[in-house]
């Protein structure tokens, strides 16, 4: 019961810590950094879509089964493709500075 509760306060707290340090660390373009912040957001999203599976396997007894899979599917494609959108991001600027040197 409460437990639930702990991981989601735990999950919003690093879904806004990755996005406070991504946002301060903006104009930081050190491959490392940008890897970090990265792997943070993408650390914080997946935990959100399993807070939400969760959340629905606690509380969703009125919630029809439909709903509930369309509810995830939206959420794993939106998350899935923001991955997708960091993970290119991090090969054209990797190949860019490569490039570079």
């Amino acid at each position: 019961g409460y437990l639930i509760f702990v991981v989601a306060l735990y999950d919003f707290s690093c879904l806004a810590v990755s996005l406070t340090y991504l946002i301060r660390k903006r104009n930081v373009h050190a491959p490392a950094i940008v890897a970090i912040k990265y792997i943070s957001l993408a650390t914080s999203l997946v935990s959100m879509l399993s807070l939400q599976t969760a959340m629905f396997a606690s509380f969703g007894q009125e919630t029809p089964p439909e709903t509930q899979r369309f509810m995830n599917l939206l959420t794993g494609t939106a998350v899935c493709g923001l991955l997708a959108v960091l993970g290119i991001a991090m090969i054209l600027t990797a190949n860019k500075k490569a490039k570079r040197n």
